[in-house]
């Protein structure tokens, strides 16, 4: 089932970051109101959080300064963009719609800012553990790079829990 592969994807993404960031990933944050329901609501959230994830390594891919990093982000982003055409194909929208409007049949994808991703995702986070804050600066720096990969894993944990909570709810293992 592609939704099993999808969790896996995403504890891989998490797995991936925290390796590369070391001593400076932030911790797991505590979320909220991950748990669906029912198997529409599931596939809706899935398509919206599928969709951020992709805006949200767009809108950071050109503040990040080291090219190691920028190949890994970019190599998580192509992941998720196939993850959220599936999804939008599942919705009956077009393949390449954006969280922004998910009626369009987009040629390129919409750069999010931290700002407009957490407007889409920053309802399910509770705490932020005392991790750094859910943001980065418009500026390419080795330091910024840390604050860039670190939003990133704040949104892979998420995807990562929203998955481990539901996935096996609708399909079993």
């Amino acid at each position: 089932d592609e939704f099993t592969s999808i969790r896996q994807h995403e504890n891989d993404h998490v797995a991936a970051l925290v390796a590369a960031l070391g001593a400076d990933a932030r911790p797991k944050p505590t979320f909220q109101n991950l748990l669906q329901y029912d198997f529409s609501a599931f596939r809706q959230v899935s398509q919206a959080l599928e969709n951020t994830g992709c805006g949200a390594y767009l809108g950071a891919a050109p503040f990040i300064d080291s090219m190691d990093y920028l190949a890994a982000a970019g190599s998580i982003a192509l992941i998720e963009g196939r993850h959220a055409g599936f999804l939008n194909e599942l919705q009956d929208d077009p393949i390449t719609a954006t969280v922004l409007d998910d009626d369009s049949d987009n040629s390129f994808e919409t750069p999010l800012t931290p700002a407009q991703v957490l407007d889409q995702a920053g309802g399910f986070v509770k705490s932020l553990n005392g991790g750094p804050p859910a943001d980065y600066a418009p500026a390419r720096s080795p330091a910024n790079d840390i604050d860039i990969l670190n939003f990133a894993l704040l949104l892979e944990y998420l995807e990562a829990e929203f998955y481990n909570l539901n996935v096996d709810r609708f399909y079993g293992d």
